[in-house]
């Protein structure tokens, strides 16, 4: 393996990485609020949400997810994606050209963009309760978050 495919390699596993243990942190929170009504379904709960959150983590996923938050790599990752998977067939020296185009923009990868820990939502003229004083926002708010997490 090339030191540029050694970069690119080590940039999704890190995604990979960070979206794991968010996915673990957010099932144990989910697991925790659910645990207030039994702890059978805290449990249930937790397991479910990471199970459901694991398949952002696959590489594929990963992979989008980067193209998506950084369109400077104008598809060079899922390309060299495509082509270490063997979905693409090209010759050596294309395959030289998309690793190295792809290893010199790697590394600006911001992985916060790629796989983000927190959604913000800012309320104008709301005090310590959101959930009470704009709750159809906040609803709103939180199902964009859901759909969009998958």
């Amino acid at each position: 393996m090339s030191l540029d495919e050694q970069a690119i390699v080590a940039i999704v596993r890190s995604a990979t990485r960070r979206a794991r243990l968010l996915a673990i942190a957010e099932g144990m929170t989910v697991g925790i609020a659910a645990a207030a009504s039994s702890r059978v379904a805290g449990l249930v709960g937790a397991i479910a949400y990471v199970v459901w959150r694991w398949q952002d983590s696959r590489r594929r996923s990963i992979v989008e997810a980067t193209e998506e938050s950084h369109p400077e790599l104008q598809n060079l990752l899922i390309t060299w994606n495509e082509i270490s998977e063997g979905a693409l067939a090209v010759t050596p020296s294309a395959w030289e050209r998309v690793m190295a185009k792809t290893a010199a923009r790697a590394k600006s990868i911001d992985l916060a963009r790629v796989v983000p820990a927190t959604r913000r939502l800012e309320l104008a003229d709301c005090g310590h309760a959101p959930y009470r004083e704009r709750t159809n926002t906040v609803l709103e708010t939180a199902a964009a978050f859901l759909q969009s997490a998958g």
